[in-house]
């Protein structure tokens, strides 16, 4: 129930936080940053956000399953900007991979001796 809790005021005060900064930058995202912090000052509380964390992997699809019968319900609107929705996925995965790739080559050379 800790971690639940941890979790769910982290995400509050990540929402709250980006509310006051007004910046592109999605609460949640502020809210990750705000549990981590939190996670490194008191590790002690790790296992249970890990076990809050676990709970709500498991039951994924319950997160998942009503923004996609809203897309599945304004398909009519979807369906005349398909072709652009693709091609930026597309595009935003294979800028995703070429990024990750150079990363990692970029942190395997650092790291060698």
């Amino acid at each position: 129930m800790v971690g639940f809790i941890i979790i769910l005021t982290s995400l509050f005060l990540g929402q709250c936080l980006a509310s006051f900064l007004r910046l592109p930058i999605p609460g949640s995202i502020y809210g990750l940053i705000i549990l981590l912090i939190w996670l490194v000052i008191d590790s002690r509380q790790l296992a249970q956000v890990k076990l809050a964390g676990d709970i709500l992997l498991r039951n994924i699809a319950v997160f998942i399953i009503p923004p996609g019968v809203a897309i599945v319900s304004a398909f009519s609107v979807v369906k005349l900007e398909a072709w652009l929705l693709l091609a930026s996925l597309t595009a935003s995965t294979l800028v995703s991979f070429v990024v990750c790739i150079q990363i990692a080559r970029l942190v395997q050379t650092i790291s060698r001796p």
